[in-house]
Protein backbone atom coordinates (compact mmCIF):
# COMPACT_ATOMS: atom_id res chain seq x y z
CA UNK A 1 0.00 0.00 0.00
CA UNK A 2 1.15 3.35 -0.53
CA UNK A 3 2.17 5.91 1.66
CA UNK A 4 -0.49 8.28 1.27
CA UNK A 5 -3.20 5.76 1.21
CA UNK A 6 -1.79 4.79 4.59
CA UNK A 7 -1.99 8.50 5.75
CA UNK A 8 -5.55 8.57 4.18
CA UNK A 9 -6.68 5.57 6.28
CA UNK A 10 -5.38 6.49 9.16
CA UNK A 11 -6.79 9.83 9.56
CA UNK A 12 -10.24 8.71 8.92
CA UNK A 13 -8.90 6.01 12.49
CA UNK A 14 -7.98 9.46 13.90
CA UNK A 15 -11.06 11.06 13.24
CA UNK A 16 -13.49 8.11 14.11
CA UNK A 17 -11.28 7.82 17.98
CA UNK A 18 -11.79 11.47 17.63
CA UNK A 19 -15.91 11.18 17.51
CA UNK A 20 -16.04 8.47 20.06
CA UNK A 21 -13.88 10.11 22.95
CA UNK A 22 -16.40 13.33 21.88
CA UNK A 23 -18.95 11.28 22.46
CA UNK A 24 -17.64 9.95 25.97
CA UNK A 25 -16.88 13.19 27.26
CA UNK A 26 -20.41 14.17 25.94
CA UNK A 27 -21.69 10.76 28.66
CA UNK A 28 -19.34 11.57 31.24
CA UNK A 29 -20.72 15.33 31.72
CA UNK A 30 -23.93 14.01 31.54
CA UNK A 31 -23.51 11.42 33.80
CA UNK A 32 -21.80 13.55 36.61
CA UNK A 33 -24.86 15.59 36.14
CA UNK A 34 -27.02 13.25 36.73
CA UNK A 35 -25.09 10.64 39.21
CA UNK A 36 -26.41 8.09 36.38
CA UNK A 37 -23.95 5.35 37.65
CA UNK A 38 -25.13 2.74 34.80
CA UNK A 39 -24.32 5.53 31.88
CA UNK A 40 -21.19 6.25 34.13
CA UNK A 41 -20.82 2.22 33.29
CA UNK A 42 -21.75 2.51 29.65
CA UNK A 43 -18.54 4.92 29.32
CA UNK A 44 -16.38 2.46 30.97
CA UNK A 45 -16.87 -0.18 28.43
CA UNK A 46 -16.93 1.97 25.42
CA UNK A 47 -13.53 3.38 26.33
CA UNK A 48 -12.16 -0.08 25.75
CA UNK A 49 -12.64 0.58 21.77
CA UNK A 50 -10.75 3.58 21.83
CA UNK A 51 -8.00 2.15 23.71
CA UNK A 52 -7.86 0.07 20.63
CA UNK A 53 -7.90 2.51 18.18
CA UNK A 54 -5.05 4.48 19.95
CA UNK A 55 -2.94 1.12 19.56
CA UNK A 56 -3.86 0.64 16.37
CA UNK A 57 -2.91 4.11 15.04
CA UNK A 58 0.12 3.88 16.98
CA UNK A 59 0.87 0.83 15.03
CA UNK A 60 0.27 2.30 11.76
CA UNK A 61 2.20 5.69 12.70
CA UNK A 62 5.54 3.69 13.45
CA UNK A 63 5.02 1.48 10.39
CA UNK A 64 4.70 4.19 7.59
CA UNK A 65 7.93 5.67 9.56
CA UNK A 66 9.60 2.46 9.23
CA UNK A 67 8.29 0.97 5.52
CA UNK A 68 8.30 4.62 3.88
CA UNK A 69 10.66 7.10 5.70
CA UNK A 70 8.41 10.18 4.92
CA UNK A 71 9.85 13.53 4.98
CA UNK A 72 8.45 16.94 5.65
CA UNK A 73 4.72 17.51 5.70
CA UNK A 74 4.18 13.87 5.36
CA UNK A 75 6.40 12.91 8.28
CA UNK A 76 4.55 16.53 10.43
CA UNK A 77 1.17 14.34 9.90
CA UNK A 78 2.31 10.76 10.64
CA UNK A 79 3.93 12.16 14.04
CA UNK A 80 0.72 14.61 14.57
CA UNK A 81 -1.30 11.74 14.90
CA UNK A 82 0.76 9.76 16.91
CA UNK A 83 0.79 12.74 19.38
CA UNK A 84 -3.01 13.50 19.04
CA UNK A 85 -4.15 9.99 19.86
CA UNK A 86 -1.96 9.91 23.06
Amino acid sequence: MKLHAEIEETKQLVLKMAELVRTAVEKAIDSLNKQDTKLAEEIIKGDNAIDQLEVEIERRCIRMIALYQPEAVDLRLIMGMYKVVS
